[in-house]
C-alpha cells in the first residue's frame, strides 16, 4: 500500500508541474488612433497577444467589446499582433472598451476608456476675458431621439 500512495503522489507531482507550464499567463496590448472621438468616427486600434515569457499568442479569437457589446472580431497573426476597424458610438460618453483573446487553453484580455464627446479646439490656459450666449435649443441625434439643449458660444481672449 505503501507503494500505491508513492506513486499516486509522484504523479500527482507530475501533473501539477506540467499543468502549471502548461498554463502560461499572457499580456495583450490596446493602441487606438484616437483617445477621445466624435460620434460614429472611424476607430482604428490594434495591439500584441504575448504570454509573459515573450512567446506570441497566435491564431487566436479576438473581440473587442465597448461596455459589453460587441463591435469588432479578429484573429491574432502568427506573431500576436491583432487590428480592428469599427465606428464610435452614436452617443456621447466615456466606454469601457475591453479587448479578450481566446484559444482552446487560454483567455486573455485588458481594457481602456473609448471617449465620445465633441472636440473643437484648445481649452485656454491661464486669465482669459470671455463672453458666453447661451440659447436653448431641440436637436434630433443621429439615434433619432430629440433633446432639449443649450447651445454655447464662448469668445475669449486671453490677457
Amino acid at each position: 500500500m505503501k507503494i500505491e500512495s508513492v506513486l499516486f503522489f509522484l504523479i500527482a507531482f507530475l501533473l501539477f508541474v506540467v499543468y502549471s507550464f502548461a498554463s502560461n499567463n499572457g499580456y495583450v496590448t490596446i493602441s487606438l488612433n484616437v483617445s477621445a472621438a466624435w460620434w460614429n468616427d472611424s476607430i482604428n486600434l490594434g495591439g500584441t497577444a504575448n504570454y509573459t515569457d515573450g512567446r506570441p499568442i497566435s491564431s487566436s479569437d479576438v473581440a473587442v467589446k465597448l461596455d459589453g457589446t460587441t463591435y469588432c472580431t479578429t484573429q491574432t497573426d502568427s506573431n500576436g499582433f491583432w487590428n480592428c476597424n469599427f465606428r464610435a458610438p452614436l452617443e456621447l460618453g466615456a466606454y469601457t472598451l475591453t479587448v479578450n483573446i481566446t484559444n482552446t487553453t487560454h483567455s486573455f484580455s485588458n481594457s481602456t476608456t473609448l471617449n465620445v464627446k465633441l472636440n473643437y479646439g484648445e481649452i485656454p490656459i491661464g486669465q482669459t476675458e470671455r463672453v458666453v450666449y447661451e440659447q436653448p435649443m431641440l436637436i434630433q441625434e443621429p439615434t433619432g431621439r430629440v433633446r432639449i439643449v443649450w447651445a454655447r458660444v464662448k469668445i475669449w481672449r486671453g490677457l
